[in-house]
């Protein structure tokens, strides 16, 4: 799976407000979103002179079959409210409810979870600007990445990539307040090699 807000050709929007975002992997894991009122919005902003989605009380969906760990969950995107007064904020999340494959910024601490099962922490609060995160999913040997430093350790539970919402929960309750620039999923275990080529890569392209 592989969502570029950068290549606008995959993109498909009415008036800036996204309708469907395309998997560029070529393995049909697009997102998309039926209700207007949900939808985020595109060539509105940009990072580094490239596109991003933005998100406030607007939720993307995939529908489609799970991915089983290993794997790595890759994300560029920022948070533009830091104050915590916009509460709980979810990049994505798995739709199931209950012990969900979820990414999360914590209320007043501003500190990121990935949970699986149980829930990794990282050590610092959120700072302001664009980041890189890597959530390598793999049972007890998962790591929390914060531009591909490890955060946190752990076995925070097997449970795989299913379904997911981008921005937010359903009905985008909690949403992300802020954008997204890049995500994709790796599956299989990657090497110390592959993971900083991964971030020079980000660095280059969106300036982090």
């Amino acid at each position: 799976m592989w969502l570029d807000a950068a290549d606008t050709s995959t993109i498909t929007d009415t008036s800036g407000a996204v309708t469907q975002w395309d998997d560029k992997s070529g393995n049909g894991f697009d997102v998309a979103q039926s209700s207007p009122p949900l939808r985020p919005t595109t060539n509105a902003s940009t990072q580094n002179g490239h596109n991003v989605i933005d998100f406030s009380d607007s939720v993307l969906e995939l529908v489609a079959d799970g991915i089983a760990q290993p794997l790595s969950v890759f994300i560029v995107h920022v948070h533009t409210d830091l104050s915590g007064t916009s509460g709980t904020e979810y990049p994505f999340r798995q739709k199931a409810a209950g012990s969900s494959f979820i990414m999360r910024k914590v209320a007043v601490a501003n500190t990121m979870q990935w949970r699986a099962g149980t829930t990794l922490t990282t050590d610092d609060a959120v700072t302001s600007g664009y980041h890189a995160w890597e959530i390598r999913a793999n049972g007890a040997s998962s790591t929390l990445y914060l531009d591909g430093v490890a955060e946190d350790t752990g076995d925070p539970g097997t449970n795989g990539f299913e379904p997911i919402l981008m921005g937010g929960q359903p009905d985008a309750a909690q949403p992300l307040v802020g954008s997204i620039a890049e995500f994709f999923v790796v599956t299989g275990t990657i090497t110390a090699a592959t993971r900083g080529r991964i971030q020079t890569y980000f660095e280059h392209k969106w300036g982090i």
